[in-house]
């Protein structure tokens, strides 16, 4: 069936707000189609089942990182055959499972230290002319940034990161109603929910050809999303008709359950009903142009082949026609030389469950690939495995010792008191003996029977080995981990230099820069797309001042004109956004200020003191009173000095 190409100016499939193409829903009534769809899940579903064991080991690691330590399965001996939890083993013993949780503050160390380390992105170009340009694209970049809340989100990223090695985020244009705007969008996707073909073996992932993902949502969405008109909206309400919708009386749980348990087809939430989104590599039929008169090689950006050459044969007529006009040789004239060519392209399909296609088309992004942005570590023949699954034995065999310390403990003789019966004076029962027993200043007089005197046992309770087997794992699992306690900043030992604990600690992140510099790799190619998605959405001025007056009053309104069409690349630079970034910042600009190399307005507009607007509109009201001591760049007086760098000194801390 021949599919129109739509240039559609909305997409965010996370939220199902669809496309614009009103004809897009015809394709209910083809059956034909709906068989190829048919197959088209099938292979996603194996896909799919070939990562169970992933989502079967991120479950185990995420419940080891939320406390859930004993959540095992192991043979149940009372029952051959059967499996059991190790926590239920535990306590059918009469033991408490105890749990030290080491590997969450492990976690929250590393995520800490990525706050700390955490860039804003730049967009630079290659051409020193487009500098201006790419200063404008820049606050565009970190306008989406605020919009999306990014700094938050990437968090949460680099935490499901550290707990499954996967990070996935899907770049798009959405609505948003708090602002009342539409906007390039950025959503975190659950890698419980997507699926892909896993035979990827590059860890660049350039090998990825089908990729998509498992969405559940209310009818009212898919309804809202896809239907046009009322024929479109009873069209999807029989696709639905006999899941088990019902909106009213069920809203699922708030735990992880529905996660765990997912099914391909079948959504777990009854107020839900299950759609896939599925993209793909497919072969196309592309014309290839070089136009000898601009020496330019190019794609003809019209899909249809018999169309694109009908635009080129127009073209060299005209130019035939120009050239005979002014006597030119047929032979001289520079025509468009073109030949038909496979091209690799990426579709994407949303298909209901029973195989019915609610949209499909052309990637409708001009980075040409898929919204989503997949990293996976470390990719080693294709393994993936996250930073908690390296600790989790250590982290067994902590819980492990502390358990044997505490039954050990419950166990052993705390201050008995032992007896002989006979030894009890008449008119004294047992009881009454041994409240005078431990009664401050008691008196118990009796008579000896047997010579014996009574005797109070207390056991030597001390695990020596205990605490040293704890001690060694403790040691083990920062080791292992990295972080040890140079990175976590507890105190030094008595007698440290200042100078070995800071190579202590400069040496601790060596062993978890990897992961970092991972993390930003794969969200650098997801700020690539976002950038653009801005050249191709923002088709209007808009005001994106919020990155503060790190530039030029003229980037602070985004200009499409400007940049739409420009020929240049775009690279993602990291510049530095933590405080100690920014304290060096300062400390240069404070010297430059000294030295009389920048005068006080200059600092003020450039630093990132908090006062420092305040303080320099109060200047410029001024201006004509500071005029004399400010003139030609001099620095201020020495008492200014003084109080600037009191001040600069507060801030610090």
């Amino acid at each position: 069936m021949a599919e129109e190409k739509n240039d559609y100016t909305e997409i965010n499939l996370e939220t199902l707000k669809m496309f614009e193409d009103a004809g897009m829903m015809n394709v209910l009534d083809d059956t034909e189609v709906t068989e190829d769809m048919k197959v088209i899940l099938e292979d996603a579903e194996t896909y799919w089942s070939n990562l169970q064991d992933f989502r079967n080991r991120r479950e185990r690691n995420r419940e080891y990182y939320r406390g859930r330590q004993y959540s095992d399965l192991v043979d149940d001996p009372d029952n051959e055959g059967s499996s059991v939890s190790e926590e239920e083993l535990i306590l059918r013993s009469g033991r408490q499972p105890l749990v030290n949780n080491q590997i969450r503050q492990l976690v929250k160390n590393l995520i800490g230290q990525y706050r700390m380390n955490d860039y804003k992105p730049m967009v630079r170009a290659r051409k020193r002319e487009d500098a201006k340009k790419t200063e404008m694209m820049t606050n565009a970049l970190q306008y989406c940034y605020d919009t999306n809340e990014l700094t938050e989100l990437d968090a949460r990223a680099f935490e499901e990161f550290l707990i499954s090695g996967s990070v996935v985020w899907k770049t798009g244009f959405d609505y948003f109603i708090e602002k009342d705007m539409e906007d390039v969008s950025v959503e975190l996707v659950n890698p419980s929910r997507l699926f892909f073909n896993t035979d990827v073996s590059d860890v660049r992932l350039r090998d990825v050809r089908f990729i998509g993902e498992i969405i559940d949502t209310t009818l009212e969405q898919v309804i809202k999303a896809f239907a046009k008109n009322p024929g479109d909206e009873e069209k999807i309400k029989m696709i639905y008709a006999n899941d088990d919708y019902n909106r009213a009386d069920y809203t699922g749980d708030f735990d992880s359950d529905n996660v765990d348990n997912t099914s391909f087809y079948v959504s777990e939430t009854l107020d839900q009903v299950r759609l896939f989104e599925v993209w793909r590599t497919e072969m196309e039929d592309r014309v290839m142009c070089h136009d000898l008169l601009s020496g330019e090689y190019y794609q003809h950006p019209i899909d249809i082949v018999d169309v694109a050459i009908s635009v080129i044969e127009e073209e060299n007529v005209k130019r035939i026609e120009l050239a005979q006009s002014q006597g030119v040789a047929l032979e001289l004239v520079p025509l468009i030389e073109y030949e038909v060519r496979k091209e690799e392209v990426w579709k994407y399909y949303f298909i209901s469950p029973y195989g019915d296609l609610l949209a499909s088309g052309n990637t409708p992004f001009e980075h040409q690939q898929f919204p989503y942005t997949l990293g996976l570590y470390p990719m080693v023949d294709s393994e993936v495995f996250g930073f908690v699954e390296d600790i989790i034995d250590q982290q067994r065999h902590i819980n492990r010792v502390i358990s044997l310390m505490d039954f050990m403990l419950g166990a052993s003789a705390k201050g008995v008191l032992m007896i002989p019966e006979e030894s009890i004076p008449d008119g004294l029962t047992p009881q009454d003996f041994a409240d005078q027993w431990v009664k401050a200043n008691g008196i118990i007089v009796y008579k000896g029977k047997s010579g014996v005197m009574p005797q109070q046992v207390v056991a030597n309770s001390s695990t020596t080995t205990g605490t040293q087997l704890l001690g060694l794992q403790m040691q083990l699992i920062k080791e292992i981990s990295g972080v040890t306690e140079a990175i976590q900043g507890q105190t030094p030992g008595s007698g440290t230099p200042a100078s070995l604990y800071q190579q202590m600690t400069t040496n601790a992140t060596i062993s978890s820069r990897d992961f970092f510099e991972f993390f930003f790799g794969v969200r650098r190619k997801r700020d690539f797309k976002m950038v653009q998605n801005i050249k191709q959405f923002y088709d209007a001025p808009r005001f994106v001042n919020v990155s503060g007056k790190d530039y030029d009053e003229e980037a602070y309104m985004y200009d499409p004109t400007q940049v739409q069409d420009c020929k240049f690349d775009i690279v993602i630079a990291k510049s530095a956004n933590a405080p100690v970034f920014r304290q060096m910042i300062d400390d240069y600009l404070f010297q430059f200020l000294q030295g009389g190399l920048i005068d006080i307005n200059m600092f003020l507009e450039n630093t990132s003191m908090p006062f420092a607007d305040k303080l320099l509109e109060q200047i410029k009201q001024k201006q004509d009173t500071l005029q004399q001591t400010m003139q030609g760049g001099q620095p201020p007086s020495p008492e200014a000095m003084q109080m600037l760098e009191q001040a600069m000194g507060g801030n610090r801390q």
